[in-house]
């Protein structure tokens, strides 16, 4: 067993797919280089967190927490976003303060 996706399209010009992944005994995966910015949610040992990330340049390794589930919201080719700019974000990316498992702070909005 290793990370186990799902992945839908959207309705939305302003996002490409949605997907959620859940982890059985992984400890680290490779990201693939991509153009895309995201969010991406993930919930571990009753704590709630949210990132944003950026378009990658290469692949690049990751840590996978135990028992953690994610769900990601991956935006259409394009699309920016006002809290960084996009060269800020690129092969990295921004953990998003306050994050409970009803709301997250994305440019000092909740």
């Amino acid at each position: 067993m290793g990370l186990q996706f799902e992945t839908r399209g959207s309705d939305s010009p302003w996002v490409d797919s949605v997907w959620t992944c859940t982890n059985a005994r992984v400890t680290t995966m490779t990201s693939v280089a991509g153009a895309r910015l995201g969010l991406v949610f993930w919930q571990q040992d009753g704590t709630a967190y949210a990132a944003v990330t950026g378009p990658e340049t290469r692949t690049g390794r990751a840590p996978v927490p135990e028992g953690a589930v994610f769900t990601g919201i991956d935006f259409a080719v394009g699309v920016s976003l006002r809290m960084a700019p996009t060269g800020d974000l690129l092969d990295g990316g921004v953990v998003l303060p306050d994050t409970s498992r009803r709301t997250f702070r994305l440019d000092g909005t909740r």
